[in-house]
This record gives C-alpha cells, sequence and structure tokens, in this order.
C-alpha cells in the first residue's frame, strides 16, 4: 500500500484525541489490514452510559476510510431515532487522500424521513441518512453523534466487524452502570474478555478489537454475524413507556409481554353475537378453530403498527374488529380472543420471522430475537400453530421464515420457550412435468404443470396472489428456452389436507432443438437450475451452511417429431452427499424420452473441509445440466 494512503490513515487516526484514551493507536497500519478489504474501520468508538432503568447515553464515533467501489455502502451514515431515541451532536465530515477536499457536512444536508418499510401504516420511527458523493478513492468518512434513550427494551450490542471485505483496525465498546444495576453480556465468535473496573460506585467494561483483517467471503458461508467477534448486551431491569420490566429469564420476559395483553382480549357484545351464530351447531374445538381462522382471513388485513409502545403492544381486539386490520400483533391476539368466546385456548406467542435460524442463544434471555408474533392451540390430541398476517396460507400452515424458529409463549404464569414445528425436506417441494411435442424443423409445442408443497407452498402462493403480468414474467423466468411464447396460464389453490399451488402453462417454440444435417439436438436444461459450479478454494476458511432442506422433481416428457429415432440418450448422473442427493434418469421408447431430475438438499453445517465434497456435489449437477438428448432422422 502506497506511502501517501498509510499517512492519511494515520491523519484520520491522530484526529482521534477526543477520545483521550486512544493516543497509543499503532503508528504503522499493518500491510495485513488492506488485504481483501474494500474499506477500512479506522477508528470506532461506542461509549454507553446507564443512568437507570429508564434511560440511558450512547455516544459513537466513526472513521471509515473507503478504497472502491465495492466499499461505498461503508460510508453510510444512517441513524434511526424516535420518541424514545433523541439524536444530538451530530457532526459529519468527508475528505480525500492526505484529509484533502474535507468537506463538513451540513444539518440542513442530512436526509430526515420517516422509515418507511412499505407496508407500515401507523409508523414513528425516523431517520437521518447521508451518502458521500464520491469523486476518486480513497475517501474517508468521519462522523460521530450522541443518541439519549429515555425508555428501553434492550441495550445496544457490538458489532465492530460490519461486512465481509472489511478490516478494523480498532474499535472499542464501553458500557458503564451503577453497580446496583445488572448488566449481563453473552461473548460471541471468540471474542475476547472486557476490561473491567469499578469507579466511584459505577462499573465499567470496556471491549476492544485492533489490526483485525477483512474476512473474505466464501461459497456458502455462514452470515459475517457468526464469524466475526461480537458481543451480546443484556439489560435485566428495565422500563419502557410506562411499562417495567426484567429480562432476567425466559419466564419474567413472558410476564412483560402478558401485561402488554391485559384488558386487550375483549369485543363488543354485538360482535360476540356474530361469532356465536357463525359457530352454531359445530360441537369439534378444531372445526370451530378453523373457522374462526376463515373469518379471520376474510375480514382482516396486515398492516404493520410501530407506534411506541405499539411496537410491542397489539392493538385491542376491540379496535382491529372495529377497523379490520392490524399487525401481527394485533391480528395474533384478536384470533386468540375468537378463540376464547369459542371456549378454546389460545396461546399468543412471539418467534421470528427470518431465513436463518442460528441467531437465537437460549442462554440469553434478551429482546433482540422476536420480530414476529403467531398463535398457539394446545388441543387435546395435538397443538396447532396459526399464522394470522397471510390472507390465504391454510389452517395450521407455517411458512419456511417462521418455521422451526424459536417461540415465547405468553401466559398469565410468564414465558414458556419452545420451537414452531417444521417439516421434513421430504414434504417441502416443488414438482414440474413438461410435456414437449416436437415437429420436424425443432419447434416444439408445450404443456407445463408446476406444484408447490409444504414450505415451497409459499412460493407458489406468491405467485398465485400476483396480477397475471407478473405472474407471465415468473414463467418466463422459470424456463431456459429461447423464442418462448406462452399461449396460457392458470393458477390453482388447493387446500385440502396436503395444500398445495399448481401452475398450469401452454406454450411454444420456435427453436427448442437444434438441427445439424440429419441430427437434431436438444438440451435438457430446460426448466431452471437453481445450481451454479461454485469457486475452487484450497484452503476453505468457514465452515459450510446450507439454510432449508427440500426434494424437488423434474419429469420431462419429449415426443418424437415423426420420421426421428433416439441416436444419443444423455448419460444418467448419481450422486449422493451428506448434503443431499441428486439423481438423472433418462429412458426412451418409440414414441418418446422420459427424463427425471431430482434433488434432495439437507439444511446443516457442515467442517470447513467438507467443501471439496459439496463442489464436486454440484460440478456433476452442473454438468449434467449441459447434457444434450440426440435425435437422427430415418434415412
Amino acid at each position: 500500500m502506497g506511502l501517501r494512503l498509510r499517512i492519511s490513515l494515520l491523519l484520520c487516526c491522530a484526529s482521534l484525541i477526543s477520545f483521550g484514551q486512544y493516543d497509543n493507536i499503532a503508528s504503522q497500519i499493518p500491510d495485513s489490514l488492506y488485504e481483501h478489504a474494500n474499506a477500512m474501520v479506522a477508528f470506532s468508538g461506542t461509549e454507553v452510559e446507564v443512568y437507570s432503568t429508564t434511560s440511558l447515553k450512547l455516544k459513537v464515533h466513526k472513521v471509515i476510510t473507503v478504497y472502491n467501489q465495492q466499499g461505498v455502502d461503508q460510508a453510510t451514515f444512517a441513524l434511526m431515532y424516535d420518541k424514545f431515541r433523541k439524536p444530538s451532536n451530530i457532526k459529519i465530515s468527508t475528505y480525500g487522500l492526505l484529509k484533502k477536499n474535507e468537506k463538513k457536512v451540513k444539518q440542513n444536508e442530512l436526509i430526515d424521513a420517516a422509515l418507511g418499510d412499505g407496508f407500515s401504516i401507523y409508523n414513528d420511527d425516523r431517520i437521518k441518512y447521508y451518502k458521500p458523493v464520491v469523486d476518486g478513492f480513497p475517501f474517508t468518512i468521519d462522523y460521530s453523534y450522541d443518541i439519549d434513550f429515555v425508555g428501553y427494551t434492550a441495550l445496544p450490542s457490538w458489532n465492530p466487524v460490519p461486512d465481509f471485505n472489511v478490516s478494523v483496525l480498532y474499535s472499542s465498546y464501553s458500557i458503564e452502570f451503577s453497580q446496583d444495576h445488572e448488566i449481563r453480556y453473552k461473548l460471541l465468535n471468540n471474542c475476547g474478555q472486557p476490561n473491567s473496573s469499578v469507579f466511584n460506585g459505577k462499573k465499567k467494561s470496556t471491549w476492544v478489537l485492533a489490526n483485525y483483517k477483512a474476512l473474505k467471503p466464501e461459497p456458502y458461508s455462514p452470515e459475517i454475524e457468526y464469524l466475526a467477534p461480537k458481543v451480546l448486551i443484556g439489560c435485566n431491569q428495565f422500563g419502557y413507556d410506562g411499562y417495567p420490566g426484567d429480562f432476567s429469564t425466559w419466564n419474567s420476559f413472558g410476564k412483560w409481554a402478558a401485561d402488554l395483553l391485559v384488558n386487550r382480549q375483549e369485543l363488543p357484545v354485538e360482535s360476540q353475537a356474530k361469532i356465536f351464530a357463525l359457530l352454531k351447531g359445530v360441537e369439534s374445538p378444531k372445526e370451530k378453530a378453523v373457522i374462526l381462522y376463515q373469518y379471520l382471513q376474510e375480514h382482516m388485513r396486515y398492516v404493520s403498527i410501530q407506534l411506541g409502545i405499539g411496537g410491542f403492544q397489539p392493538f385491542s381486539a376491540a379496535e382491529v374488529d372495529k377497523w379490520g386490520y392490524g399487525d401481527c400483533k394485533a391480528l395474533s391476539n384478536y384470533y386468540v380472543t375468537l378463540l376464547k368466546l369459542a371456549g378454546i385456548k389460545g396461546i399468543y406467542a412471539l418467534t421470528t420471522a427470518s431465513n436463518n435460524k442460528d441467531g437465537f442463544h437460549k442462554d440469553f434471555p434478551a429482546n433482540i430475537y422476536f420480530n414476529h408474533a403467531i398463535v398457539c392451540i394446545p388441543f387435546e390430541n395435538d397443538t396447532t400453530w396459526v399464522e394470522c398476517t397471510n390472507n390465504y396460507y391454510p389452517f395450521g400452515y407455517m411458512g419456511g421464515r417462521v418455521a422451526g424458529q424459536p417461540a415465547l409463549l405468553v401466559t398469565d404464569s410468564g414465558g414458556f420457550l419452545t420451537k414452531v414445528p417444521q417439516l421434513s425436506g421430504d414434504k417441502n417441494n416443488e414438482f414440474r412435468k413438461l410435456n414437449i411435442q416436437l415437429n420436424e424443423e425443432g419447434n416444439a409445442q408445450m404443456k407445463l404443470q408446476t406444484s408447490y408443497f409444504g414450505e415451497q407452498l409459499n412460493a407458489g402462493l406468491l405467485q398465485y396472489t400476483k396480477s397475471k403480468t407478473e405472474q407471465i414474467k415468473s414463467i418466463y423466468t422459470n424456463l431456459e428456452l429461447k423464442e418462448l411464447e406462452l399461449i396460457s396460464h392458470e393458477y390453482q389453490y388447493h387446500k385440502g389436507s396436503n395444500p398445495c399451488v399448481s401452475m398450469m402453462a401452454t406454450l411454444q417454440s420456435q427453436s427448442l432443438a437444434q438441427l445439424s444435417g440429419d441430427r437434431m439436438f436438444i438440451p435438457i436444461q430446460l426448466l431452471d437450475n437453481p445450481f451454479s459450479a461454485p469457486e475452487l478454494i484450497e484452503s476453505r476458511r468457514f465452515p459450510v451452511k446450507q439454510n432449508w432442506s427440500y426434494y424437488d422433481c423434474d419429469t420431462i416428457f419429449v415426443g418424437l417429431p415423426k420420421g426421428f429415432t433416439v441416436e444419443m440418450l444423455p448419460k444418467p448422473v448419481r450422486s449422493s452427499t451428506e448434503f443431499g442427493d441428486y439423481e438423472l434418469s433418462v429412458t426412451a421408447n418409440q414414441q418418446e424420452v422420459i427424463i427425471i431430475r431430482s434433488t434432495r438438499v439437507r439444511a446443516g453445517t457442515h467442517p470447513a473441509e467438507t467443501y471439496a465434497t459439496l463442489r464436486d456435489h454440484l460440478l456433476k449437477i452442473h454438468k449434467s445440466a449441459k447434457q444434450k438428448l440426440v435425435l437422427r432422422k430415418a434415412s
């Protein structure tokens, strides 16, 4: 790395004397910090001072140098706030090499806007935002701010490494609190112990990370938050918007959540009468629950509510009944209220909607995990979990982002930790059948049927509920054919004991096969293949991770054109590993060729040294898809 850039970074460090304890920052930046780095955290200082169970101050100062276009996002300043988080002392400056072209950003240059998420109609979250104009590399952004919290349910965690390809010269986090205030922490990913002290009746813990090399991402690796050092900070006693609580155990967490439901599960007399009439003559508790779920889906819609304690507390059942909408908390609480009217026990439950299922720590109760609410119904012979925000899900269906996640049952006796059931991979399916009739010119008439089951049902429902235009785009995306024309299509939703969304389409292609003399070449990769050949990594560093399990099967029937016979069939392929199974089989008779491709993927995390096995498995799949069926015209 050039001397001028080194001097520039040292100037960044030298400007940090306001954080006086950092005078000993290294006078020479190791070459290793530039390797694989799109950006460098030259300095990051986070200070948290806890005044009471309802009040704290957060002070942040960061200096980040960006080396190339891939690192530009690291220079974005984004500060979220609301009536409980009041920002002040915001200072931002940017400069180029050797601190040239320094620009001090004025407050009126910040974008200050409501933090719209695309679906919240009530949301008091706001954001102050600034993204520098880039006119060359390297450049540096230096910003600092304070936030005064006047109520909180969680304490700021420490994530010193923001992303892959970002190195850290120096980062620190300190938290100061009175001796009678209980603060907990959990160290993750080889994070070191803090330097702790006591002075004037206050405790202080400080973590430091220095000279941390940028992590280069690897295919099928865990996310950065599961690889880089990290500290979770938890509080026991707290207060938020007039609701004090205790997060020292999951049971006490549940008691706080239960207090938020008090006096919120009553309906007007007229609405009660409507429900009783709806259930008249129905004896089975499960049948009643199904009827009430259908009523919920037909009469209520989902919107997000994020106002004050409303971010944690649902609107009352009476308000939902009146307005006809609510967020996940409000709709779940409303459904529990309907069940109670029917004499059925329903339990309000907090959980997580996420593609990742590894970020939960059972031994560390804190309000940092849950972002969703559902309902658990403990029937006499089985327990059913219900998603209340989707107007199309069948009763008892959990989408893949919620299935398998931890859940906290909220009861009058407190919280009880459990897990949302998850289907086995063999029940999460996408089955496709493609019937092709070729003519002598290689043109084709085709009929396609795609069926979605299990956790993949949600993918089908997303298509089922789209506009016709969006459905057509999706169909074209899922076919790897040139000069393809969609003649007609239809989606059907079957809600039975094994719910399924099916799509039927009629298509034609003017160039499905290639002609060469008296031969016809037909690609077998007619339906999209989600697998690509991953790069070769000689010394794999990170574990190998697959997030979810499923079983898919494609069946292609190729009707032979008049006067043609099979000259060469694609070779069968079979591969079986701990990551999954793949099989390609091809058979033929006088009328048609049948190609069957089945893929089984198993979720799990495996040692780094197994990557070669995964790569070999995926290469076999990738190569098998390149084969062609060869027909020859009879002489």
